[in-house]
């Protein structure tokens, strides 16, 4: 450590190994290559030393490519949204959907999600997109009738951890929602288990706020890690989707057998 005016300040190494011309050809590569490894090795907290080679270089790329043609498809508000129905087996109806957004790109065909949203809000796009994935909801909504026609009492939309942070994350969202004369409880928001993590007092706000407009939230991913019994008593959740992974683990070892049964009870 470094004494600066009677404070201790430590900097840390992270080391890049590279092999020329095998791994980088020019500057340009390495460049790209020692941000990315970077990046990987400040996320990682434990790992000093980072191997630089051509998939690494590519990633990058493919990351650089994408976020170019994100702002295009930002500026036209081209995102496709699928829609995934859910069933409710207790009286056999498909009830609600979930609505999940795909980026179209000219080079890589259709992109989802765990791919272009971290660009997105590496970058800063996340919040526009979000608005954009909204609006194309309501509109679906009312062309569809679908309350009235397909007696669906609900629609599922994601919302990003910068979102849910936004100090005005509630009047925003709701006069989206009322632009688009939709009743504010066809709408449902969608958080990871992972955002709700931090116990972030200004989520909390916007929950409670928005619950007073009759939106409900969900919490998706419950069980993946981040799992916290304190949190889920907090914050106002009306629906609790366990994770996928629970499930897979219940089929064929006992004790998440047991684990998933009790959480389900819980």
């Amino acid at each position: 450590a470094f004494c600066i005016n009677n404070a201790e300040v430590s900097v840390w190494a992270y080391i890049s190994e590279f092999s020329y011309p095998e791994d980088v050809k020019n500057i340009t590569d390495l460049l790209d290559t020692i941000d990315y490894v970077t990046e990987e090795a400040v996320g990682s907290k434990n790992q000093r030393v980072v191997y630089g080679n051509e998939l690494i270089l590519n990633r990058r790329r493919r990351e650089r490519e994408i976020a170019q043609e994100m702002d295009v498809n930002v500026a036209h508000e081209n995102f496709e949204i699928c829609y995934q129905p859910i069933y409710n087996v207790s009286n056999g109806k498909y009830e609600s959907m979930e609505a999940l957004v795909r980026m179209p790109s000219r080079t890589y065909g259709m992109l989802m999600p765990a791919e272009f949203i971290p660009i997105a809000e590496r970058n800063g796009q996340i919040l526009r997109i979000g608005d954009i994935v909204l609006k194309k909801v309501c509109r679906f909504i009312n062309e569809n009738r679908l309350d009235e026609k397909a007696g669906i009492s609900s629609v599922s939309v994601n919302l990003s951890g910068m979102q849910c942070i936004q100090t005005e994350m509630a009047e925003h969202l709701v006069r989206i929602i009322d632009e688009n004369g939709i009743r504010h409880s066809m709408i449902d928001f969608e958080i990871t288990e992972s955002y709700a993590s931090s116990d972030w007092d200004q989520l909390y706000g916007n929950m409670v706020q928005m619950g007073r407009y009759g939106i409900n939230f969900a919490l998706d991913d419950y069980g993946t890690g981040y799992s916290n019994t304190s949190k889920v008593m907090r914050y106002k959740y009306s629906v609790i989707k366990i994770d996928k992974t629970m499930l897979y683990d219940a089929e064929s070892n006992i004790q998440a057998y047991i684990l998933l049964k009790h959480t389900i009870n819980m």
